[in-house]
């Protein structure tokens, strides 16, 4: 995660960054001192980022987003008292001091471990801990407002070890070690304050959780000593572009939107950070600066810092869209889980790197534009390869197929979705072009399902498989059989043969395509890296790719499968899927997995 060593930099290629006075007020602010107090020599200097400059998209083809070990390394922590009956819903544990007051989860597996990937892409991105002028001889109490797992805390005692730092949470999910100065309480920052007054107190992303954010910032001024700082450090969680590229069109907006809609229900904040300024003021706070920091949504970016903190904003965003926005959409909007899942899944990010592994084509079959007039996508899942063909072949009939219907509503008029079972007797007119992706695990009968495919092609048609290996290689030796990622491999493995689903077929796809009677049949094989180990920055970046989606996907993919069939506890999976985690985000391991592309055309004279 975070570098947590003495000196912490800003990033290389970082632009500086830009102080202003009011309106463009700082979050940072010393509440009694009529002039700044001196830099600390415990707060190194870091360059920061320009904040009017819009970030300059990179179109080169090798996008590559490098985060390392250190950076994804997890932090430790100590609960002094602790409030540990936590309510679950629909399968997340929630706070219970104070049930309601936040949203968001506290479970360990996922949520914690993201908090502290957060807390890495803030000090990356800000460069450094914090911003307040502090004298270490003077600092003797720091409070850390929703200290989450503590990671803050602990990195800071470091540059104050004489300071007693004390950090609190609705929740006791820390952990046991942490240095002696530093301990944790279980408290509502809202309730009244007691005790003694601090030297500097820190509130960091925050956002959604605080019912009154005047009153708050009222209790920390009255709560600093005269000549001490408040710093703040937090989120508008408004998506802008600056190109176009994203819109109101993009389900991402959609769900932005609700999220919003429900945090205004429930009396929260979900924009603080440009009113933060403001409040600071309006409490009394003197010597106010205000930094803005802009952070891409992925890896588009063309310098490397924005590239960077882009490609580990997209992995946490990723990571949270349960923890943002299930407990909402579900109890405050009115929704279904089903409903909320179907909103937030996670295919479309698979979609993109898929296209990515193989440099931006959606399909490799030779197909004349001209002689394609109806498509059929199998398993077409959110629908959005259906979409992205649709606007290559606008004259074209693009039907995509599924057994579920989550499907996005707003589509071209040339696309429509229907819930059928690719194995069920095919009925209705045959295809220019049949298109199946990803459906490793989901097919009964392979060489069936190609020969159906191609019973269904026009002649001159084709059809494209595009598809996995799911096991999981290594050219190295690093990935032995005695790993948590092995072992899970194997069992993952040996459910789908119990249940008579076949979890590799990638390799098998050609032998399948020519048996069926295919013709000028074409097998490409890609290898992608599991992890960010590849030297090559092409590589890298789909390296990251990747076990951000077989992470994401940990639970999706195993978790009925070992409980139904392996006869696994739910814990007991979910303790390897933590040690799964847990090496791949290590680095040390150099595995890999395989996708095959294979396609053939119906020939002309041979169709019926």
């Amino acid at each position: 995660m975070a570098d947590s060593s003495k000196t912490p930099r800003s990033p290389a290629g970082s632009p500086p960054a830009e102080k202003t006075t009011s309106p463009e007020r700082s979050k940072t602010a010393s509440p009694k001192s009529k002039t700044a107090s001196p830099a600390a020599p415990g707060s190194p200097e870091a360059v920061a980022p320009q904040v009017d400059n819009n970030i300059e998209v990179d179109n080169t083809a090798g996008d590559a987003a490098i985060v390392t070990d250190d950076q994804l390394s997890a932090y430790t922590a100590s609960v002094t008292s602790s409030v540990l009956d936590y309510p679950t819903e629909h399968g997340r544990r929630y706070h219970a001091f104070r049930a309601g007051a936040y949203y968001g989860p506290n479970d360990e597996v996922r949520e914690l471990d993201r908090l502290d990937f957060l807390s890495a892409l803030i000090v990356k991105t800000v460069g450094k801990l914090y911003y307040a002028p502090l004298e270490p001889e003077k600092t003797n109490r720091i409070l850390d407002i929703g200290t989450g797992t503590g990671i803050w805390a602990i990195e800071v005692a470091e540059f104050f070890p004489n300071a007693e730092i004390i950090g609190n949470d609705l929740s006791a999910t820390q952990e046991t070690w942490v240095p002696p100065n530093v301990k944790f309480e279980v408290d509502d920052v809202e309730s009244p304050w007691v005790g003694r007054s601090y030297d500097y107190i820190f509130c960091r992303s925050m956002a959604g959780a605080i019912a009154d954010w005047p009153k708050l910032v009222n209790n920390i001024f009255a709560n600093t000593n005269p000549g001490g700082w408040a710093e703040f450090q937090d989120w508008d969680l408004l998506y802008r572009s600056d190109d176009g590229s994203y819109n109101e069109k993009h389900q991402t907006h959609k769900m932005l939107n609700m999220f919003f809609d429900a945090c205004k229900i429930i009396g929260r904040e979900a924009r603080p950070g440009p009113l933060i300024p403001q409040w600071l003021e309006d409490a009394g706070f003197v010597n106010i600066v205000h930094h803005r920091y802009p952070i891409p949504v992925g890896p588009w970016a063309r310098d490397p810092h924005y590239k960077n903190i882009g490609m580990m904003n997209l992995h946490q965003v990723l990571d949270g869209l349960e923890a943002f926005n299930l407990r909402l959409f579900t109890g405050v909007l009115g929704w279904t889980e089903a409903e909320v899942q179907a909103e937030l899944d996670r295919l479309d990010f698979l979609s993109d790197f898929l296209i990515k592994v193989m440099e931006g084509k959606l399909y490799h079959a030779p197909i004349d534009s001209d002689k394609v007039h109806r498509i059929l996508d199998i398993g077409t899942g959110t629908g959005i390869w259906a979409v992205q063909i649709a606007d290559e072949f606008p004259n074209a009939e693009v039907i995509g197929n599924d057994l579920s219907p989550v499907q996005m509503e707003w589509v071209p008029p040339n696309v429509k979705f229907e819930v059928d079972d690719v194995e069920s007797p095919w009925i209705g007119p045959k295809y220019d072009f049949i298109f199946s992706r990803t459906m490793a695990g989901a097919i009964a009968d392979w060489p069936q399902l190609a020969k159906n495919v191609f019973e269904n092609t026009n002649p001159g048609g084709w059809a494209e498989f595009q598809d996995w290996d799911i096991v999981y290689y290594c050219d190295d030796g690093t990935l032995t059989e005695d790993t948590y990622t092995m072992k899970m491999d194997r069992m993952f493995l040996e459910a789908c043969q119990m249940i008579g689903r076949d979890p590799c077929p990638g390799p098998q796809l050609e032998g399948w395509v020519k048996d069926a009677g295919f013709v000028n049949v074409r097998h490409k094989m890609f290898k992608i890296p599991i992890g960010t180990w590849p030297k090559d920055a092409r590589l890298k970046d789909l390296g990251h790719m990747n076990v951000i989606q077989i992470m994401d996907g940990l639970e999706a993919y195993n978790m009925r499968l070992f409980t139904s069939v392996l006869g696994w506890t739910q814990v007991e999976a979910q303790v390897l899927f933590a040690e799964v985690r847990k090496e791949m985000k290590s680095n040390r391991y150099h595995g890999y997995t395989q996708f095959h592309v294979a396609y053939g055309q119906v020939p002309e004279a041979e169709v019926k």
